[in-house]
């Protein structure tokens, strides 16, 4: 660490030395101006730190350092330091430094084997193996076992009739958004227990597979009736008459009870027991409708 630390009269005015990357031999690490122009007493003070550094050994020389001091006429004068004799000396020691030789790198280090480390890994990836398929082979075997259950249609219609009494008003707008909730029930009835897709279907569209529906006349006439009632409140905003919305809301609950299938029998033939539907013969199931 080199300082300097010039004091001058309080008249005057300095320029401190110019310095760069070096001085003489030594490469400057680090360049601080303390105080440049405080006072102190009657005296101005400028103080430089440098953190200087060489890489060779032996008497090394730092150069004079030198500035200008002015005053307010434009009189100046130059000042300067002194040089400094810096040793610099070798961190081995005694070693002659002609003679001495940096020791070479040690080898790569070799760990002992350890073989029983192996064979605990390679243990454990068998048994995480194991485990894997013996879940696999469980999950597989209880899909088989348990297939899943399809809803019925009628089963799905009657939970969606009783969650919409309970979440919309038949008064609210008119009627208009009870009434939109029951067709579409009643259209995915339709579709999912005739094979039908009413529920894309404009409501002529539905109307025109009435006449070969698999239900009766009077099952007929009241969807007509029903679907008509439904689009004058939908779509012609005219407001449902009292009590009407639960009447409607009652016959499609009904429709769909006396529809269903029921399988109260049994009857046996060479392959053994077989369910036998116990409604109207008309009644007749998806697939024996679109064949």
């Amino acid at each position: 660490i080199y300082s300097l630390t010039v004091r001058y009269n309080t008249s005057l005015n300095i320029i401190g030395p110019g310095i760069g990357n070096a001085i003489g031999p030594f490469t400057v690490l680090r360049d601080t101006t303390l105080t440049e122009g405080k006072r102190q007493e009657d005296r101005k003070v400028y103080q430089r730190r440098l953190k200087l550094t060489a890489f060779a050994t032996g008497d090394l020389w730092i150069p004079p350092l030198s500035g200008e001091l002015f005053d307010s006429l434009g009189n100046s004068a130059t000042w300067s330091t002194d040089s400094m004799n810096i040793a610099v000396v070798s961190v081995l020691g005694d070693v002659d430094p002609d003679s001495a030789e940096l020791r070479a790198l040690k080898g790569q280090y070799e760990a002992p084997e350890r073989a029983w480390i192996y064979w605990l890994i390679a243990g454990v990836l068998i048994l995480a193996g194991v485990i894997a398929w013996w879940f696999w082979r469980r999950r597989r075997r209880t899909a088989v076992e348990e297939p899943v259950r399809v809803v019925p249609a009628w089963e799905v219609a009657l939970t969606s009739l009783d969650a919409m009494r309970q979440a919309i008003d038949p008064s609210t707008d008119g009627g208009r958004l009870w009434y939109f909730r029951l067709s579409e029930i009643l259209r995915r009835y339709f579709d999912q227990r005739y094979g039908w897709s009413s529920i894309d279907e404009t409501t002529s569209q539905v109307l025109r597979r009435l006449s070969s529906a698999p239900f009766d006349s009077q099952h007929q006439e009241r969807v007509k009736e029903f679907f008509r009632e439904a689009d004058r409140i939908r779509y012609a905003k005219t407001p449902a008459t009292d009590g009407r919305p639960d009447i409607d809301w009652e016959w499609v609950r009904d429709f769909v009870e006396s529809t269903r299938q029921r399988f109260e029998a049994t009857s046996e033939d060479g392959n053994g027991q077989h369910p036998v539907s116990t409604e109207d013969e008309r009644d007749q199931t998806a697939e024996e409708v679109r064949a």
